[in-house]
């Protein structure tokens, strides 16, 4: 019986332990993707907030607030961080953003952050397929 009790308890902390920190829109890790798209008659951007545990926030327009959307899934969100280290966005140059743009940032755990914006100019095709995979992400 005592076995069983220890084995219970045992079972409860892995699952707690294993469990991915939540967070809210003031408890923001400093590790995420933005990404999104603006621009116009109104000049309004609609930004996405991507966590790596696959939480997702939505700031709209010129609302500075932040939103929790659906979560996307926790294995699509670490291979999104994975696909965005490895297209090496801190050792881009493109802010182009035309009337209407679309833009990926990457932001580190570390505080450094570097954004990629483009318009009328299109970025690489793996850039454009990234920035779509991620939109799809989050519908």
């Amino acid at each position: 019986m005592r076995t069983k009790i220890l084995t219970l308890m045992f079972g409860f902390l892995c699952f707690g332990a294993c469990k991915s920190a939540k967070y809210t829109a003031a408890t923001l890790p400093e590790s995420r993707i933005l990404f999104g798209n603006g621009g116009g008659f109104a000049g309004i951007e609609n930004t996405y907030y991507l966590l790596e545990n696959g939480q997702v926030f939505a700031q709209k327009g010129a609302s500075h607030e932040l939103n929790a959307l659906k979560n996307a899934k926790k294995k699509a969100a670490q291979e999104a961080f994975a696909t965005c280290d490895a297209l090496h966005l801190d050792a881009m140059t493109l802010n182009m953003p035309g009337n209407t743009y679309s833009f990926i940032e990457r932001r580190t755990s570390d505080g450094k952050s570097h954004r990629i914006t483009w318009g009328n100019t299109a970025p690489s095709a793996e850039i454009l397929a990234f920035h779509t995979s991620l939109c799809e992400m989050i519908k």
